[in-house]
């Protein structure tokens, strides 16, 4: 407040000035990321598009074994005033879906239209991720055409790292990351002629090869079905 005297009055007057105080920037220096599975682990994804309407209405530990919600938060910044910006997995592996009912209300259809143009509506590519801003997104594991076709050496699954900054208006206030896993839990092993292929190009088939399998699934759901074609 700043007070000065009128000379033509001989009285007191105050000037009030209301300034709004944000926190400083280091209050703000990380972003809490959460995911829906605590190990961090997933399963390889069936193919096929994945529905975002049928998964964002689905709680955390309700999600497929595939797919993991990520949220993003600021401590000490009101939810409405923060703006999430995401990359793209590094490596390029899965993909991000949006963590939306993308039925035909007006909230989603800016990103139904912009996803739509560039292919599912549902999944996330590099043109318009940019467009998505909100606090919590949906990742899908790769799905098992992601195998490598060489089967010398065993393939023991992977991981990928997820990012996301959030910002303030033009201010860049934090930043948050996460590794996830991928194909480490359960294990299925084709056998043909009683041999797997490590270590060769190649079993050697027959007129008639017999083929058949082995698999592991401590600490998952037993297989509801259990397919071999040739692909």
């Amino acid at each position: 407040m700043v007070a000065r005297r009128d000379r033509g009055r001989g009285a007191w007057c105050a000037t009030v000035a209301l300034a709004v105080v944000l926190p400083a920037a280091s209050a703000w220096s990380t972003v809490a990321l959460t995911v829906s599975r605590p190990d961090g682990e997933t399963l390889y994804s069936p193919d096929g598009d994945p529905d975002c309407s049928k998964l964002s209405k689905l709680k955390d530990e309700e999600l497929p074994l595939n797919v993991v919600r990520l949220r993003a938060s600021v401590p000490g910044a009101a939810p409405d005033q923060v703006r999430y910006q995401w990359s793209l997995p590094t490596p390029a592996v899965g993909v991000f879906a949006a963590d939306l009912d993308l039925g035909t209300g007006e909230e989603t259809s800016n990103v139904r239209a912009l996803c739509g143009e560039f292919g599912n509506a549902c999944v996330l590519t590099k043109e318009t991720l940019r467009f998505y801003n909100l606090a919590s997104i949906l990742w899908i594991a790769p799905a098992c055409s992601f195998l490598p076709d060489d089967t010398k050496k065993a393939f023991g699954g992977g991981a990928v790292r997820l990012r996301v900054k959030a910002t303030l208006g033009k201010r860049k206030v934090g930043a948050g990351k996460v590794t996830l896993g991928y194909g480490h839990r359960g294990t299925v092993t084709l056998y043909g002629q009683d041999q797997t292929g490590i270590g060769t190009r190649a079993v050697e088939g027959q007129l008639f090869t017999r083929f058949g399998m082995t698999y592991d699934t401590t600490g998952l759901p037993a297989p509801k079905s259990i397919t071999i074609d040739d692909g």
